[in-house]
């Protein structure tokens, strides 16, 4: 049975650990010790990562979950029902749901057996431990606990970084005519970029471009000879990282410049079918609690490596996405309860 007083006490115990990537240890600690006490056997991998299976046979569902938070902690405030600290929505809502769906399901006979998965550094963008998981997992379906205030995401854009570097050239800065300042190049090639025409997709959306990062100069009377800034490219349906790239290219032809896609930075897009099996059970667990609403994810998150190994995954989750990385994330443990009530409900049902 789902304890709200549990899932509160849980949770409120999560968000008093600071986890920020590279220090998910305490955290990780915490939800082992849970885990176990529903009776599933737990390893940490090499990387730090935890995953939490029990002995059964049948099909396996991923249920993922991210243990770091981005930087920034603020302590935690309690208002009623809700609790308000860094990490409350992105994403220890979502780990305190699963686990307590664990205990609710502890020694019974499932139709899906869950395999847990709570992953490190996942808010770096380049050192997930779900790429790695997913690769070695053998599950049919993922869930990925992200917050989307319980609607059922059925798929998202994905993501690419590509490096830019713009060549000028150098000299004194009291002789500036003798030199090419490359951060005005820079600012040419990024308003350039700023007009391209992006792709769109009737449920995902448009694709996108921004520029994230610039870099320039080694001395304040030096005129800069290189400017290099970095693209945050999200992909739309068709759209793969070499055509991203190429668009690139076609936008800056004519400056003196470099290019290139970052490795280990590309997220693949996808979209499920409401009509997938796997889909349609999950679909009606929710019904028979909430109004059922479907949607995609705006942020790319770890499902996509999930759907690159040929597991189908979905994002559904807790929390309000739009307070994610905000000093007001605040989640309603009634929502937390519900989450775990649905997964109890998607795991158990004949």
């Amino acid at each position: 049975m789902i304890s709200k007083p549990r899932v509160k006490r849980r949770l409120r115990e999560l968000l008093a650990l600071r986890s920020e990537s590279g220090s998910e240890g305490e955290v990780r600690e915490l939800l082992k010790a849970w885990l176990e006490e529903a009776g599933m056997e737990t390893e940490v991998d090499e990387q730090g990562n935890l995953i939490a299976t029990v002995k059964r046979t049948h099909k396996r569902v991923v249920l993922n979950g991210h243990l770091d938070t981005v930087p920034g902690y603020y302590g935690v405030t309690e208002e009623g029902d809700v609790l308000c600290a860094r990490g409350a929505v992105d994403m220890k809502a979502g780990l305190a749901g699963i686990v307590e769906a664990m205990h609710a399901l502890a020694g019974e006979e499932l139709r899906y057996s869950p395999e847990v998965h709570f992953v490190v550094g996942e808010e770096t963008a380049k050192a997930s431990g779900s790429a790695a998981l997913a690769g070695r997992c053998r599950a049919s379906f993922a869930i990925v606990a992200e917050p989307t205030s319980l609607a059922l995401h059925l798929g998202q854009r994905g993501r690419v970084t590509i490096s830019v570097a713009v060549r000028g050239r150098a000299a004194h800065a009291s002789r500036a005519e003798l030199g090419v300042n490359a951060i005005y190049r820079a600012i040419d090639a990024i308003e350039r970029l700023r007009l391209l025409p992006m792709a769109e997709h009737p449920q995902l959306g448009s694709a996108g471009l921004e520029v994230t990062e610039i870099s320039a100069g080694v001395a304040p009377n030096v005129v800069p000879e290189v400017c290099t800034f970095t693209i945050d490219r999200r992909l739309t349906l068709g759209e793969t990282p070499e055509q991203a790239l190429r668009q690139v290219h076609r936008a800056l032809a004519g400056l003196e410049y470099e290019a290139k896609l970052v490795n280990g930075e590309y997220s693949k897009p996808f979209l499920l079918e409401r009509e997938h099996p796997f889909v349609k059970a999950l679909a009606e667990a929710i019904s028979r609690h909430r109004e059922l609403r479907y949607g995609v994810s705006r942020a790319t998150t770890d499902a996509s490596y999930y759907h690159s190994a040929g597991i189908p995954a979905v994002i559904f989750g807790p929390g309000k996405p739009e307070l994610a990385h905000t000093r007001e994330e605040r989640i309603d443990i009634n929502e937390v309860v519900e989450f775990s009530s649905i997964l109890v409900d998607f795991l158990r049902q004949r």
